[in-house]
């Protein structure tokens, strides 16, 4: 159970990580379109799937509507974002469940 507990720490972890990295350089440059995504779905308010599939539509839907707003480096770290987010699915125990529960 712990080892469970610790792999999906460490999925959850990442997140933060790449969310945090992202919301600074959107910031920076002054990147509303983005910044306006990452923050309709992130800092999440806990790690139930229906937070966490709130992410990943929310940030497959930056990929796919606005890719032009996204740098190089941006696109690159969205993209493993999302993989990031979609472990996080797998890992949690309330992914099978319905987002309205």
């Amino acid at each position: 159970m712990s080892s469970l507990l610790s792999e999906r720490e460490a999925v959850q972890a990442r997140v933060e990580r790449a969310c945090m990295c992202l919301f600074d350089t959107w910031c920076e440059t002054r990147s509303v379109v983005p910044l306006t995504y990452l923050l309709h779905c992130w800092p999440l308010a806990d790690g139930s799937a229906r937070a966490i599939r709130r992410m990943r539509d929310t940030l497959r839907e930056l990929q796919s509507s606005h890719p032009d707003s996204l740098d190089a480096s941006a696109a690159l770290t969205l993209a493993t974002l999302i993989r990031c987010v979609d472990e996080a699915l797998v890992e949690s125990p309330l992914a099978g469940q319905k987002a309205g529960r």
